[in-house]
């Protein structure tokens, strides 16, 4: 789970900070927060779905502009496919795009979908395509 924050973080363009999206179960140790936060690590509620913080988090890193990383498929899998996307990144874009045009801002937030594949992935250092 740590390796493809990982990768994507030193392969992005521009050397722009990422930010991550991760469950709010990961914050549940002290430290681990202490780390999380330090990172820029957005915790994300998918017990209650309550997501008034994790959009205001989102905002505030876009306004600085700052990027958003995230995994839309919420999680990393071995599979050889795409999984089932989950509707929060639509819901974060659709709902900033509102909030520029409501306060006649002009602060786009582009999406970038990156492909992060492994051919070898059971092979210890292995290649790792970013696409």
């Amino acid at each position: 789970m740590i390796v493809d924050p990982a990768v994507l973080s030193v392969t992005f363009p521009n050397k722009r900070r990422l930010h991550y999206w991760a469950k709010d179960s990961m914050f549940k140790n002290p430290y681990a927060a202490s780390f999380l936060n330090d990172c820029g690590v957005v915790p994300v509620d998918r017990t209650t779905k309550n997501n008034s913080l994790l959009y205001a988090s989102t905002f505030q890193v876009l306004r600085l502009g700052e990027a958003v990383a995230v995994f839309p498929e919420g999680t990393s899998h071995t599979l050889p496919r795409l999984g089932t996307f989950k509707d929060g990144t639509s819901f974060a874009a659709l709902e900033y795009a509102k909030i520029n045009h409501d306060e006649g801002l002009n602060k786009p937030a582009p999406i970038l979908p990156v492909g992060i594949v492994y051919p070898e992935k059971s092979k210890y250092r292995s290649v790792v395509i970013v696409k």
